[in-house]
Formats: structure tokens, sequence, C-alpha cells
């Protein structure tokens, strides 16, 4: 996971790690990638825009969220690659409380 300055998440990798170890080599990969990666930006099932940062064609990371518009989804991808290029690797453990990892839908409706 890829967290901001707000600890808000910018990017995830594309697939889960078995060990640690791998999970760090991945993050020095990622970072070391994100600058000359393939980015690419597809539209899901939710009619939401996501991105995808691919080298070789393969999957390396992928956006955290949804955007309404490919502009913003444009923007959040380089975002990521900018916070990508200059991330250190910290190793922890992080939980999901079961509420959330079962949520159905999204955390939050639209504006009220």
């Amino acid at each position: 996971m890829l967290l901001g300055g707000n600890n808000r998440l910018i990017g995830m990798a594309a697939a889960g790690a078995p060990t640690p170890a791998r999970a760090v080599s991945g993050a020095e990969l990622a970072r070391d990638l994100a600058a000359t990666a393939d980015i690419a930006f597809t539209v899901a099932d939710d009619r939401l825009w996501y991105w995808r940062l691919l080298d070789a064609g393969a999957l390396i990371a992928v956006s955290a969220s949804g955007f309404a518009r490919k502009l913003d989804a444009q923007r959040a991808a380089r975002r990521f690659i900018r916070a990508a290029g200059a991330a250190h690797v910290q190793l922890g453990v992080v939980t999901v409380p079961d509420r959330v990892r079962e949520r159905p839908g999204p955390s939050r409706t639209g504006a009220r």
C-alpha cells in the first residue's frame, strides 16, 4: 500500500505477497519502475475509472478507489507515480476490521 501524507491510500499492489520479504521487494520494484511503467485506464462494472500500473504487460499496482472521471483517474495515477518515486518502505502490520473488509458497497454516499 502507498499512503499519502494524510494517511489516505493512494495505490496498492496488484496482488498480495506471501511473505514480508516478497512484499518489500514488490514495493521496491514499484518504486523503481513507477516513473517508466505504462499506465492503463479502465472503466469497471461500477462505471468508475481505475488506473493500473504495468511493466512490460505485468501488473504492478492498481488504484485504491474508482473515479467518476477519467481526468481524476489520470491525476491520481500521476500522484501515485510522484509519491512512489520518493516512498520509503516501512514494515508493519495493518489490520482491517471485518466491518470494513466485508462492506458490500462504498463507505460513503454522495454529497448531502
